[in-house]
């Protein structure tokens, strides 16, 4: 009888236990990346079972553009203020749409680097050296880790131990990452500094790397403009990508994603909309 009842717990046990839920990082160097990179495949994996964890690098406040178009400034040389102005609508909006692909805000890390400064702390060659922004001409940050603000100093032995961080506290099965021959700096950096910490770590996940940037932004994804009915051409010059299509409802929530950037879409240059297509292409990138 007390063998009966052994049998019978261990039974219970091994097909009652929930299941491990696997587990995806989606990696953005400014807001706005995380739902033009794979928006409908996060979204999609989040509804089938995946936890999903959002890091937004940058607030990508360095865009004079920006800042411009949406009349952050009236002055001809733009002030620090006016890029900390743009960098803190920047930040709202990534929130706003990581919580629309699904992304809960206890999931959401807002690193706090400086945007276009990525790659000059990646190459930094002291690692404790203080890097300024050239925009706000600050040298520490405002973080936001899961709803909790920490102060972030712009060296790379910070930016090295707070990817660390992310990555042993997620342990992801699939990060979703910029490809290494993105015309960003920001971009290629991020590549780099996973690629070295993953290696490090000996973590040998799923990568699917993605492609914002290829010079102007008239130039990539083509053809241009609003067209969800369409597909997207392999940009030139690169490998062949792969291709992932959505669910009508991973599709939506990618759109309704990418139109939470407005301070994007008020440049009028149809770029982010340009995403939107009844296709996402990536690329494989196996670890080192």
């Amino acid at each position: 009888m007390q063998k009966f009842v052994f049998v019978l717990l261990m039974f219970f046990l091994i097909f009652t236990a929930p299941l491990q839920a696997r587990s995806l990082l989606v990696f953005a160097p400014h807001p706005d990346d995380e739902a033009i990179s794979l928006g409908a495949f996060i979204a999609d994996k989040i509804r089938a079972g995946y936890s999903a964890t959002g890091v937004i690098i940058t607030d990508g406040e360095a865009f004079a553009k920006a800042v411009r178009a949406n009349r952050l400034s009236k002055k001809i040389v733009l002030a620090p203020i006016d890029f900390l102005k743009l960098g803190r609508i920047r930040r709202k909006e990534g929130a706003a749409a990581l919580s629309h692909l699904g992304i809960k805000e206890k999931n959401q890390i807002f690193m706090g680097y400086p945007g276009n400064a990525v790659n000059r702390i990646y190459k930094s060659q002291k690692p404790d050296a203080l890097i300024r922004s050239r925009a706000t001409r600050q040298r520490f940050g405002l973080a936001c880790w899961r709803g909790d603000k920490r102060q972030v100093a712009f060296t790379r032995k910070n930016l090295t131990a707070d990817l660390d961080e992310i990555l042993k506290a997620t342990n992801p099965d699939i990060i979703i990452m910029p490809v290494h021959f993105d015309s960003n700096s920001d971009h290629s950096a991020t590549n780099a500094l996973l690629m070295e910490r993953l290696q490090a770590l000996g973590m040998t996940p799923t990568i699917k790397g993605y492609l914002v940037h290829q010079g102007s932004r008239r130039v990539y994804p083509k053809p241009f403009g609003y067209r969800p009915d369409k597909s997207i051409n392999d940009p030139v010059g690169f490998p062949p990508p792969e291709r992932y299509k959505p669910t009508p409802a991973g599709n939506t929530a990618k759109e309704k994603a990418l139109r939470c950037h407005k301070t994007q879409l008020r440049l009028k240059d149809g770029f982010l909309l340009s995403f939107i297509r009844k296709e996402e292409i990536y690329w494989s990138i196996p670890p080192r």
